[in-house]
């Protein structure tokens, strides 16, 4: 009996150690990928305010979400000649051809929605035309709301 309990004790262990080491691998794969995912997204946040508002701003640095709305969205720093910096917001929009990135430019005018992620012009048209009065003027208001850039502001 006591030979069992001991035998049971030590593969708990072995199962134990075995879950420790996978949750530490995958938590330090997500520590290393999270620079590679942040500069995916501003790439395609610069890419679409390059083909909607040709080329006027540069996006610059991340900057950190303080909301909830940070697990589905990401904010960048985003410059204009001779004007101030405004922000670009990317975060995932649920339309009827499934959850799209689509891109809001907030500034001192408000909040704009740019457009989506998408590499077909056409399919984000008509998603855009699809999704305006609905998703798209909902997140405009939300981000208006939430104020997303607050951690930024000093």
């Amino acid at each position: 009996m006591l030979n069992s309990s001991k035998q049971q004790l030590r593969d708990y262990g072995i199962f134990m150690g075995f879950l420790i080491f996978m949750f530490a691998v995958l938590f330090l794969l997500t520590l290393f990928s999270r620079t590679q995912w942040n500069e995916g997204l501003k790439m395609q946040v610069q890419t679409v305010l390059d083909r909607e508002l040709q080329n006027k701003y540069t996006v610059e640095n991340i900057v950190p979400i303080k909301s909830e709305l940070s697990t589905s969205a990401a904010c960048y720093k985003v410059a204009k000649k001779d004007e101030e910096s405004a922000y670009a917001v990317i975060l995932r929009i649920a339309t009827i051809y499934g959850p799209q990135a689509g891109v809001f430019l907030c500034d001192e005018n408000g909040v704009s929605f740019v457009g989506f992620a998408l590499s077909d012009v056409d399919e984000s048209n008509r998603i855009r035309k699809a999704a305006e009065k609905s998703q798209i003027s909902f997140w405009r208001n939300e981000l208006a709301r939430i104020n997303v850039v607050e951690g930024d502001k000093k």
